[in-house]
């Protein structure tokens, strides 16, 4: 049996690294034609040669830049039968932590983003009466995860931005998603601290994860294990974990301090 992926037209951006190239390896693997966007030309033009793809640099925190990109490839390709929105930046912090400016660069890449490839793939989906759309949000966009409140916040408003999107896509043919996987072995997370009760899962994994997933047309995608459980577990009550939260936070402030002394 074929791929659901085969000789479909796939845009995935961040996928210069991390996730997103293993996602990019995976689609061709597949059977896609493969479109790797990314803020780096260069890292795009690796993984792009690595699986016979095509690259685009991309900055997603540009609308303007977003629309042409996807604009192109549907005049290009005939079609734009899917889209995943990817590209993401992650920095560590309490609330009081961040500044404004590391608000509005990790809104703007991380929901601004996703909402303006969205809307952009949408309307080219919507003519077509066709077409995957695919936002990675986060484990963290699900629950309260102390330390990372803007990255927090972008994932949260990604998850409810997709799950509304897709009632009114529905009408026209046109399918969305929202992964929220838990760690990710990739740049996005290095020298972060990782607790051993939420193990890194490797992008490849992931990735392989989260396309078996889309070609069920599953609309929320949860992985692994764990953030299913922290998942349940916050909707049976929204305090019930607080107690784990509060030694994170208390653990997080006692590596600070060591490493200032």
């Amino acid at each position: 049996m074929g791929s659901a992926f085969s000789d479909r037209v796939a845009v995935v951006t961040g996928g210069g690294q991390g996730l997103g190239a293993a996602l990019c390896r995976a689609l061709a693997i597949k059977g896609a034609r493969v479109v790797v966007a990314d803020l780096s030309s260069d890292k795009a033009k690796q993984v792009a040669d690595e699986i016979n793809g095509h690259p685009a640099q991309v900055d997603v925190a540009d609308p303007g830049q977003v629309d042409h990109l996807l604009q192109s490839v549907a005049s290009r390709f005939g079609s734009l039968d899917l889209l995943i929105n990817n590209a993401g930046v992650f920095k560590r912090g309490a609330v009081g932590e961040h500044s404004i400016q590391d608000w509005n660069h990790i809104l703007s890449v991380n929901l601004t983003g996703v909402v303006a490839g969205s809307l952009a793939a949408f309307q080219i989906m919507k003519n077509q009466r066709s077409g995957q759309i695919l936002n990675i949000s986060s484990m963290s966009g699900l629950s309260l995860i102390p330390g990372s409140s803007a990255y927090s916040a972008s994932k949260a408003g990604v998850l409810r931005f997709s799950r509304e999107l897709a009632l009114e896509a529905a009408y026209h043919g046109v399918g969305v998603s929202v992964a929220c996987p838990g760690n990710i072995g990739t740049p996005l997370l290095q020298h972060q601290h990782i607790s051993s009760f939420t193990p890194l899962v490797s992008p490849d994994c992931a990735a392989s994860k989260i396309l078996r997933s889309l070609e069920r047309r599953k609309q929320i995608i949860i992985f692994p294990g764990y953030a299913r459980i922290i998942w349940w577990l916050d909707r049976l009550s929204p305090h019930l974990l607080d107690p784990f939260r509060r030694e994170m936070i208390k653990r997080a402030r006692a590596r600070q301090l060591s490493r200032l002394t």
